[in-house]
């Protein structure tokens, strides 16, 4: 054999073995990158904040307000509306929707 031909054998061997280094880097890079991603769709979504509960000390400063503004025959009858005479008396699960109608008073 001439030496262009062993030559030329010797680079196609030098090729075949860079390849085989190329793509024994390339699997470790997608083993690698596989391993370390988050799998966004498998996160749960994040909780919606749970409103905070209302108190008798969220609602009654509100009603005395409005009592003061002239309204305190609407606010007697809101109270009624959810049967109560006082707010104490008031079930607590019902704040929310009897501020909700106090303020509509305010700005009727």
């Amino acid at each position: 054999m001439s030496n262009k031909v062993l030559e030329l054998e010797q680079v196609l061997k030098d090729i075949r073995t860079a390849a085989k280094a190329i793509n024994k880097a390339a699997d470790s890079l997608c083993k690698f990158y596989a391993d370390n991603t988050i799998d966004h769709e498998a996160e749960a979504p994040p909780e919606p904040p749970k409103p905070k509960a209302l108190k008798l000390e969220d609602v009654r400063p509100v009603l005395a307000e409005l009592s003061r503004n002239g309204h305190t025959e609407a606010v007697r009858k809101l109270l009624e509306k959810f049967g109560a005479s006082k707010l104490s008396t008031v079930d607590p699960s019902q704040y929310a929707t009897l501020l909700a109608e106090a303020e509509a008073i305010g700005n009727g």
